[in-house]
């Protein structure tokens, strides 16, 4: 005759193991949704700033610039003047944004 373990002994381990997993579960959505939300919240406030503190470059503009970070401009077909985002930090360590035309690459490229 060998030992079996009496079935409320295996549901209640079967419970307590459902229970101990739901809960690690649980405590890692939160933090998970938790840190996306905290993300999202900050990539849409530093897009906000970015966007609303623009300086149009106008000629003879002094500029302060220590190091760009990006250059971003639309894609076109034809050459043609677009504007283009300088994103860079001046001396003062500051981010800013300077919005310019150029001509588009489409003009490099002999279109």
């Amino acid at each position: 005759m060998s030992w079996q373990p009496s079935s409320t002994l295996a549901e209640a381990f079967d419970i307590n193991f459902a229970f101990r997993s739901l809960k690690i579960i649980i405590k890692h959505a939160k933090t998970l949704a938790t840190i996306s939300i905290t993300s999202l919240a900050i990539l849409l406030s530093s897009n906000a700033l970015a966007e609303s503190h623009a300086t149009t470059y106008k000629y003879g503009l002094k500029l302060d610039i220590a190091k760009v970070l990006s250059i971003s401009k639309p894609k076109t077909h034809t050459c043609k003047p677009v504007d283009h985002l300088m994103k860079y930090i001046d001396s003062a360590g500051t981010t800013q944004t300077l919005k310019f035309r150029a001509l588009s690459d489409a003009c490099s490229k002999g279109h």
